[in-house]
């Protein structure tokens, strides 16, 4: 007679086998996390210019783009125009939104907007989502702006990664520039507001200029500002001791990732900051927000606690700059060290180490015709204290690389592709452990 129940044999083969599986593909969801990016915004206005006669009015829409999905419970926007060119005369909010204030004083505009219900969910990025609809009547002849406060304009938002209650993700803004003239063709106002006013990434690329990104790297007495945008574009940077800002700083040639150090600053102080993104005729504008750091001291010893190395831009054709900085257990600075850096393969190079003030500047290269990723290590005195990876590729020199991304917080590297791989093959395994076992049966 035929048995049907399982050895004991195979019963612990299978288990072990199970329990392989398992655990390769813990580790493999630990590495890789299926989750929304954390949003960030840019605000910025239907029509990039506006053309209108004295005396009349137009329509304007307020639109917001979505880096990834968020929750947002509130919107205000604070409006800058000229009162002797312009003025506001009816505000319209989106299908989505309610107003809750509306208020115009001296040259300015102040909107609250709250959603119709608890709050407003994105499920996904993206372009377009209207806010409200601006009737603004023109006055008399003249050009002017008209311009979003960047501190002062808000998505508050809910459930975005890593955030804490309730955060504003507004990244940048953008203005617009309005003339007013008797021989003017008027701009054509554009169609009624949408009821859901959002278009998805999937189907379309933004088409506004965005600040993606910005980072420090800080030292005693100066700050490099590492800005990255959507489109290449000539980037400045305002700054200043107090949120007036008054001091700039330009970056010489129109680009998508911008490296600008401000020297001459003080050690121990707080700077103010807002980067400036503008086209080739300075008429259209993308303001980030106004952001602030504070600056370390020099330190007095050389025993390092810690160090960072940046690499930046991480993707490049083949040419891009490392930046070290070390610091003692008092997180000051380091000065006077000899490090160097370490690479993974002979087809890239690093030049030394190069120091302004506690700043330690390389520049890399590589040497191969065919895109690589390129580890390197941070070392002093023969130890290594932090890594950074770059990723060259030749083809960025003649192709557009989509800078927009992915909706998934997911990287890869070549140790989660290879557990990738083994987690599928102790899936085959066992599915045809399973299967022997039921022709057996």
């Amino acid at each position: 007679m035929r048995h049907n129940l399982i050895s004991t044999r195979t019963a612990f083969v299978l288990v072990s086998v199970v329990t392989l599986v398992l655990i390769v593909g813990s580790v493999v969801l630990s590495r890789i996390v299926f989750k929304a990016a954390s949003s960030t915004a840019t605000v910025y206005f239907s029509q990039p210019t506006i053309n209108a006669k004295p005396e009349t009015a137009f329509n304007v829409d307020i639109l917001a783009d979505l880096s990834a999905p968020a929750d947002i419970t509130g919107v205000q926007i604070e409006l800058n125009f000229d009162p002797k060119i312009l003025k506001p005369t009816d505000t319209k909010p989106a299908a989505l939104w309610k107003q809750v204030l509306s208020r115009v004083d001296n040259g300015k505009l102040l909107l609250v907007l709250v959603p119709l219900e608890n709050k407003t969910q994105i499920s996904k990025a993206a372009t377009g989502m209207e806010l409200v609809r601006l009737t603004i009547t023109s006055l008399v002849e003249g050009a002017t702006n008209l311009s979003l406060t960047p501190v002062n304009t808000l998505l508050a938002v809910t459930n975005t990664t890593g955030a804490k209650g309730v955060e504003n993700i507004v990244e940048s803004v953008v203005d617009t520039q309005v003339r007013v003239s008797n021989t003017a063709t008027p701009t054509p106002s554009g169609n009624s507001l949408k009821v859901e006013g959002v278009t998805s990434q999937d189907d379309l690329v933004f088409s506004s200029q965005r600040i993606i990104s910005t980072s420090q790297i800080l030292t005693p007495n100066s700050a490099m500002l590492l800005v990255r945008l959507e489109h290449p574009s000539r980037v400045s940077v305002a700054f200043g001791q107090t949120a007036s800002l008054g001091n700039r700083a330009d970056y010489s040639t129109r680009t998508d990732q911008a490296a600008i150090r401000i020297a001459g600053l003080e050690a121990g102080t707080r700077y103010y900051y807002q980067v400036v993104a503008e086209d080739e005729n300075a008429t259209n504008r993308v303001l980030g927000q106004i952001k602030s750091f504070e600056l370390p001291v020099m330190s007095s010893t050389n025993i390092i606690e810690r160090a960072q190395l940046t690499v930046f831009p991480a993707r490049s054709a083949t040419n891009t700059m490392a930046y070290a900085v070390f610091y003692d257990k008092e997180s000051k600075v380091i000065g006077g060290l000899e490090p160097s850096l370490q690479s993974d393969t002979e087809e890239s190079s690093a030049t030394e180490f190069s120091e302004v003030a506690g700043l330690y500047q390389a520049a890399l290269s590589s040497l191969d015709a065919k895109k690589q990723t390129v580890h390197y290590a941070l070392l002093s005195n023969g130890q290594k204290y932090n890594t950074a990876d770059v990723i060259f590729d030749p083809s960025l020199d003649t192709a557009e690389v989509s800078t927009n991304q992915p909706l998934l917080g997911l990287s890869l590297d070549q140790k989660t592709i290879n557990l990738i791989l083994a987690l599928v093959a102790g899936l085959f395994v066992l599915g045809l452990g399973f299967y022997k076992l039921a022709r057996s049966r």
